[in-house]
């Protein structure tokens, strides 16, 4: 799959995991990467603050309207929360990102990302399974999930 032949993913990892969590990172890169030609990686804290990293929030904000509209929940897997910074000594918004996500856009617009939660939770590994299989991964229109 490659960004001219339809939508594009972007996997998002966090820095710095334990070992057991980098273990699940790499293999769910090595997955993507063998069945995807055109795969944006990205790395990121586990914190982040909204009034700091802004794409990485942007690119929150893009899966969090996704979510809204579909009637999905990103929860618990992002969580937006007040928390002390001691680099700047104050307390900001800060946003929690999982250790693990994927976002698939078509035309800059976001059509489906993982994890989320709609009568179920939908996993960044069954996403990747789906892609495996069908070359493709499911929207909440292809899946039936949208209420």
């Amino acid at each position: 799959m490659s960004s001219d032949d339809g939508p594009s993913l972007e996997l998002f990892l966090r820095t710095d995991p334990v070992p057991a969590v980098e273990s699940q990172q790499q293999e769910i890169h090595s997955r993507v990467a063998a069945v995807a030609e055109d795969v944006a990686v990205r790395y990121h804290p586990k914190r982040v603050a909204f009034d700091a990293e802004r794409d990485i929030v942007a690119r929150f904000e893009a899966v969090r309207e996704w979510a809204d509209s579909e009637g999905f929940s990103l929860s618990p897997f992002f969580e937006q929360r007040e928390g002390y910074d001691p680099e700047t000594g104050r307390v900001r918004e800060l946003l929690v990102l999982p250790v693990l996500w994927l976002a698939v856009a078509d035309g800059g617009t976001t059509r489906a990302a993982y994890p989320h939660v709609d009568d179920e939770v939908r996993t960044v590994s069954e996403a990747v399974s789906g892609l495996e299989s069908t070359g493709r991964v499911a929207t909440a229109a292809q899946t039936g999930s949208n209420r």
